[in-house]
């Protein structure tokens, strides 16, 4: 059983060394609301710390707005702390960062504040977080998880996708992007013990206009216990709703706009619209990956985004492959 203190220190064991697996990376994700591998546009507020490898275009915005209550958990503040982090250029507008720093390779603002006092924006440098090494172990991840097989059942009924699971530790439920298509209301029935874990199918998905239920309720009881898991995901699209839960979509570019996503947020590319919020509720729950097996020749040279790309694509390949020739 790997605990949400350290799954995702598994998929570092893919393409680290010995001595960098023990680095746990469950400490930097799990310190983000949000975090983009490549661009992300922002002109709304995010409960928490937001990560972004290449170019971040904000406008009406703020960083770090968790109030314990509608946008999630609050920040201590900490000038200290790196809460908006940007690999490329950071284009901030009409907004603030309200608990700690911001870093950016390079930036424009204006009538940008910073609210805790001795925090600054600075400029420049390696940025803090490696966001290749980690979109291979968030990738690594995905395919793992994939990999659980099911135990909760799914019944399309009156528009509306019925999920229901009885485990009090683990629920799994195996979807496809066919089966959360043009629905108006996802309604979950899980015990409030268990970590959930949604694996979806495809490559491409819209959803919008419709109310996410768990347990009859559309509060956030149980949104640090589920997890949304795009392995495939190239594009998918949210407008109009609640989201309950955290989503990894290593590979996905994510519109969203017009309701708030309730957990965290791991993505290749996110561009955000009006009234597209995202809620501080880090992901808490215990996962199972049991197949992972460390490498015998890692390579300690950064790779630059391209081929880094490249290298995940043909890791997931080549994964995929095995599992295949395994299973026949």
């Amino acid at each position: 059983m790997i605990h949400k203190n350290s799954f995702l220190a598994f998929g570092s064991a893919l393409l680290l060394s010995a001595s960098a697996a023990s680095a746990d990376p469950i400490s930097l994700v799990n310190g983000f609301n949000v975090m983009v591998r490549q661009d992300m546009t922002l002109k709304a507020d995010v409960g928490g710390r937001v990560a972004v490898g290449g170019n971040a275009t904000f406008n009406g915005f703020a960083v770090g707005s968790g109030d314990n209550a509608n946008n999630g958990a609050a920040l201590a503040a900490n000038p200290s702390r790196i809460d908006l982090v940007v690999g490329g250029h950071a284009a901030l507008t009409n907004g603030s960062v309200n608990k700690g720093s911001a870093q950016a390779g390079t930036a424009t603002t204006h009538s940008v504040g910073f609210h805790t006092a001795g925090s600054s924006l600075t400029t420049g440098g390696t940025p803090s977080v490696d966001f290749a090494s980690t979109f291979m172990d968030l990738s690594s991840l995905s395919v793992d998880l994939f990999d659980l097989a099911g135990n909760g059942t799914a019944v399309n009924q009156w528009g509306g996708l019925n999920l229901t699971g009885t485990d009090a530790t683990l629920n799994v439920f195996t979807l496809t992007t066919g089966m959360l298509s043009g629905l108006n209301a996802v309604n979950i029935t899980v015990p409030t013990t268990s970590t959930v874990l949604f694996n979806v199918a495809g490559s491409s998905l819209t959803m919008q206009y419709l109310g996410m239920n768990v347990n009859g309720q559309q509060d956030n009881a149980m949104s640090s216990q589920m997890l949304w898991n795009f392995m495939d995901m190239s594009q998918l699209t949210l407008n109009g709703l609640g989201w309950r839960g955290s989503i990894l979509a290593p590979l996905a570019t994510v519109n969203f706009a017009n309701g708030n996503i309730n957990g965290q947020v791991m993505v290749n590319n996110l561009y955000t619209d009006w009234g597209g919020e995202y809620h501080n509720h880090a992901f808490t729950g215990d996962l199972p990956v049991d197949d992972v097996t460390p490498p015998t020749e890692p390579s300690s040279v950064p790779e630059p985004a391209g081929l880094a790309a490249v290298g995940v694509a043909a890791m997931l390949m080549a994964r995929r492959l095995k599992r295949k020739n395994v299973a026949q």
